[in-house]
């Protein structure tokens, strides 16, 4: 079943090549408001406590940042584990798979008329 867009939300690990479902946002938040809900999600789980008092003063100058990607809106924060978040125009549930298709910038030669490429990717999920 075909459960529309969204945000989905990864957590990846580099060295071990695991990744885990975090979140689904609507498809309605801002790029601004899921990049600060996942710097708050990075600093809650992977942070110092120093760290996290750090953020609480100054959150502009988060020790994980989110970095977006201009043309799709693709965001990461972190590093091992990492965080990534991209806005699914398809998201559909088989079983205990979710399956997400959403596109990327693969030519920005021109940045006016950047060319996209459709993509997919499926994360086994608890259900």
């Amino acid at each position: 079943m075909n459960h529309g867009s969204g945000w989905i939300l990864i957590e990846e690990y580099y060295h071990s090549r695991s990744r885990k479902l975090l979140s689904i946002l609507p498809p309605r938040k801002s790029r601004r408001d899921v990049a600060a809900f996942m710097e708050q999600l990075y600093v809650d789980r992977h942070a110092s406590i120093r760290e996290k008092l750090g953020y609480k003063k100054h959150c502009k100058l988060a020790a994980y940042a989110v970095s977006t990607d201009m043309f799709n809106g693709t965001m990461h924060c972190g590093h091992e584990p990492f965080f990534i978040c991209v806005f699914a125009n398809k998201i559909v549930l088989r079983e205990n798979n979710l399956e997400f298709h959403y596109r990327i910038a693969v030519n920005r030669d021109d940045p006016m008329n950047p060319i996209f490429e459709a993509r997919s990717q499926t994360i086994t999920v608890d259900v």
